[in-house]
């Protein structure tokens, strides 16, 4: 009789022990599982908050679109001073250089203020925001944009510059348009290349 009570409370033990494991076990995952998806959220949550914080994040390119260049000889344009240059009848498609125009629109409800461009697109260019004034193509330090503004990018105005770019940009391809904001959030935008339109080739200053 002692033997089969010994040998019953032994399996007893036993079951309670492999139980307790299990029970241990399931906890563990349940807690890691746990830390595991407050993490994600946590980081999606950090994600979406710079998103909102950027000021890149209330900017919209708006009919944005560049100017197609045929391929020219890069060592006639290298290092060409375009500051003052008249822009009567200039044509933004030819002399190593071409541009992008089109609307920035601000939907937030701070001002912007865009430091810079660039674009993956337009390998080996120097970029540039332009203005003209009298008539005379300047670089522009920056472009601050209202709250619930607009800064027009057209020709004879101010505009996206590339410059010392050898290679065609063919009507039809698409340009990626990077527009940096000055607390370092970007803005990244596909826009299509196309011939400029009839009647848009002068500039009235």
């Amino acid at each position: 009789m002692k033997k089969t009570i010994t040998a019953f409370a032994l399996c007893a033990a036993t079951a309670v022990a492999i139980t307790g494991c299990t029970n241990s076990s399931e906890t563990n995952m349940s807690s890691s599982q746990g830390q595991t998806t407050t993490a994600a959220e946590a980081a999606s949550e950090s994600a979406t908050t710079d998103a909102v914080e950027g000021q890149a994040a209330h900017l919209v390119l708006v009919d944005g679109y560049c100017k197609a260049k045929p391929a020219d000889d890069a060592a006639a344009h290298e290092g060409m001073d375009h500051e003052g240059m008249d822009h009567e009848g200039m044509d933004h498609g030819s002399a190593g250089m071409t541009a992008c125009f089109g609307e920035l629109k601000n939907a937030g409800d701070t001002a912007v203020t865009v430091t810079e461009w660039t674009s993956i697109s337009l390998e080996g260019a120097r970029f540039e925001i332009h203005e003209v004034v009298d008539g005379k193509m300047q670089k522009k330090e920056s472009l601050t944009i209202e709250p619930g503004g607009t800064a027009k990018l057209v020709p004879g105005g101010d505009h996206l510059m590339a410059l010392d770019l050898p290679g065609e940009v063919a009507a039809g391809d698409q340009v990626t348009v990077t527009v940096k904001c000055e607390d370092g959030s970007e803005l990244t935008t596909d826009v299509p290349v196309q011939e400029q339109p009839a009647g848009k080739e002068e500039y009235d200053g």
